[in-house]
């Protein structure tokens, strides 16, 4: 065999073994932070007001995009947790029970009883967080159509200086003109 047939296989093999590597390395990459989302939202089951202000204060920080849709239900009062094993869980009031879905991927993961499942509680405090970083969340998002929906459903609610730094740093950054007009 000459020496060109051989670096030919050579490199073939190397070229292979590196399409092999590549998605996987792409997969061990994301795992950390799906890790992450999971272990975050987990800990909205505990009882403690303070651990769920904790988890809420780390799921912002996130740069998941399931994380607004978690935000929203809790608020709204639709994530649960599944009593046997803890899974957080988005829920659907139905004729014979709550429909469940997964935070993780939205599949829907069948109808159980009410006392399968348990709400996840909050507080007034908590109510009030979750109302600022839902919108803080809604202002730095990449659709300008939320961006400017979460614009006007802000206005005239604005009653603190406190309160109003999220709008002029949204503004500051703000590239759409509609979105823009609607944060002055």
């Amino acid at each position: 065999m000459s020496i060109s047939v051989r670096l030919c296989k050579a490199h073939s093999w190397f070229f292979l073994l590196w399409l092999l590597a590549v998605p996987v390395a792409a997969e061990v990459e994301t795992l950390p932070l799906e890790h992450e989302f999971v272990s975050t939202v987990s800990q909205l089951s505990a009882r403690s007001f303070k651990a769920k202000t904790a988890a809420i204060e780390k799921l912002v920080t996130l740069t998941d995009v399931r994380v607004l849709t978690v935000l929203e239900h809790l608020l709204a009062g639709t994530l649960y947790y599944r009593k046997q094993d803890k899974a957080i869980v988005y829920v659907e009031k139905v004729a014979d029970g709550l429909r469940l879905y997964s935070v993780m991927d939205d599949s829907e993961l069948g109808v159980v009883s009410s006392r399968e499942v348990k709400k996840v509680s909050l507080n007034n405090s908590l109510r009030s967080k979750l109302r600022s970083e839902i919108a803080r969340l809604k202002l730095q998002h990449k659709n300008p159509k939320v961006r400017l929906q979460a614009a006007k459903t802000l206005q005239g609610k604005i009653d603190s200086e406190q309160a109003a730094l999220p709008l002029r740093e949204a503004l500051s950054k703000e590239r759409d003109k509609a979105v823009s007009q609607a944060l002055k």
